[in-house]
């Protein structure tokens, strides 16, 4: 399922590079520190059992992976702005008898030092509204969170590590979970399929 651009008030360019860092050409992308034979988008991603209703039965999963740094550019008060997000992608598949709910608005970065928290521009997703997204019983929704870098990250072309705080509803309960992850390097003469070998699945 291939995210698309909604029309929202705050519009980023819908410019995502192939690879896992803002420069398409860096040697070295993020892992999340639980590992997991999951992926997303190719990309290893850490994997969450959401229960039932009736708990613990299982309801579904959601995953969670990141596609690195990516260019955007976006509309401020003051005028178009330019610089790297970070782009967080979730799949979440509701196998269970009632709808998830997410604000989209209660999603979070915090980056490495400091404790700063970075809300999300813009999410891409399947028609989309603005600020929530539904998962219907027995549905998929696959979602794209872009994290403006502040000054002086923005531009910055590593981090060592960030968590990702999200969460959702299910069963009329708030789900929240802390998804970490490390900076990992490529040997600079590795090609792209040899790269992600050991995350195959």
């Amino acid at each position: 399922m291939n995210p698309v651009c909604p029309s929202l008030a705050i519009r980023v360019a819908c410019v995502v590079c192939p690879l896992a860092v803002a420069a398409c050409s860096q040697d070295y992308t993020y892992v999340p520190v639980t590992t997991t034979s999951a992926a997303v988008a190719g990309r290893p991603a850490a994997e969450y059992a959401i229960s039932a209703r009736g708990a613990p039965s299982v309801g579904g999963e959601v995953r969670v992976a990141t596609l690195g740094f990516v260019p955007v550019r976006w509309q401020e008060p003051t005028g178009w702005t330019s610089g790297q997000a970070l782009d967080v992608r979730m799949v979440m598949t509701n196998d269970g008898d009632a709808r998830w709910a997410m604000d989209l608005r209660d999603q979070f970065v915090e980056l490495t030092g400091g404790g700063q928290w970075v809300a999300p521009l813009v999410a891409l997703g399947p028609e989309t509204p603005p600020t929530r997204l539904v998962v219907e019983p027995g549905s998929q929704r696959t979602v794209d969170l872009f994290f403006p870098l502040p000054q002086p990250l923005r531009g910055a072309t590593s981090l060592p590590t960030f968590d990702v705080h999200w969460s959702l509803y299910s069963n009329g309960k708030r789900v929240e979970r802390r998804t970490t992850f490390d900076r990992i390097a490529f040997p600079p003469d590795s090609d792209e399929s040899s790269r992600w070998q050991r995350y195959a699945l």
